[in-house]
């Protein structure tokens, strides 16, 4: 069986959740089933995460691929048909694409970076706010608290990013905020470089 084969395979039950969600949000519209569908998915992700952790690299990257995908159609669909303004899905269309090309640089030195509880947070904010969106709830308070957790784990994975890079390949299991820490650490040399230069 090919990885393309097997990683499709891992993500079917995804795959035909969110064909279901597109169905019902916009052949009958169930709220509490479009819920039900949205918690389904997130167990799901949970579920076949742990099976990825043994999964081959180059599997690795397709399955983040298709979660993306997976995630990205879903937030667009809901945006668009709950006549929502489009700079809502943008910044996450952004983060996601950032985080892939990231891991697509990554694979090329055989690097895989596993989520922390941060980046996990990130993710679980996006499906409490489509469901709260769902539900009527449409409170600025909680798009702003998913935007920074959002973009809290977009920058810690960019402070790894910018340890791990350099490495010479392997797996990493990074601690939470180890990513803001590296990014301290790389503003701190340079500040100090900076300083040196001007004396």
């Amino acid at each position: 069986m090919s990885t393309l084969t097997k990683s499709v395979f891992l993500n079917a039950p995804k795959v035909l959740l969110a064909t279901v969600y597109h169905l019902v949000l916009f052949r009958c519209h169930s709220s509490i089933w479009l819920v039900v569908v949205v918690i389904s998915i997130v167990v799901s992700d949970v579920a076949d995460g742990k099976i990825i952790i043994r999964n081959a690299l180059s599997r690795r990257l397709l399955d983040s691929l298709l979660d993306k995908l997976i995630i990205n159609s879903i937030s667009l669909a809901t945006v668009l048909y709950y006549k929502l303004p489009l700079w809502f899905y943008i910044p996450l269309f952004f983060r996601d694409t950032v985080i892939l090309l990231g891991g697509i640089y990554l694979k090329r030195k055989q690097i895989v970076i596993f989520p922390n509880l941060l980046h996990k947070a990130g993710m679980l904010s996006i499906a409490i706010t489509g469901m709260g969106i769902i539900m009527g709830l449409r409170s600025m308070w909680l798009i702003i608290a998913m935007y920074c957790l959002c973009y809290a784990s977009l920058l810690d994975y960019i402070g790894l990013f910018l340890v791990f890079a350099n490495s010479d390949g392997g797996s990493y299991y990074p601690t939470i905020f180890q990513g803001f820490k590296n990014i301290k650490e790389v503003c701190g040399l340079w500040l100090r470089s900076q300083c040196g230069y001007l004396q």
